[in-house]
């Protein structure tokens, strides 16, 4: 292998990184909108669970 096919394995290997943190960049914007909507809404009402039974009970 000589220097300039390593230079050229290593700009592909730099584009691909940049285009998956491009990727992973968009995902995260994704999720922070939904994350964002999701918690501006109200929270559903919900009935009160049941308390868990005393240890002392029988």
């Amino acid at each position: 292998m000589n220097v300039s096919e390593l230079l050229r394995l290593l700009q592909a290997e730099h584009d691909e990184s940049v285009a998956r943190a491009d990727h992973l960049r968009g995902q995260i914007e994704q999720f922070t909108a939904a994350l964002a909507e999701a918690e501006a809404r109200p929270a559903p009402n919900r009935p009160p669970q049941n308390p868990p039974p005393s240890a002392g009970a029988s």
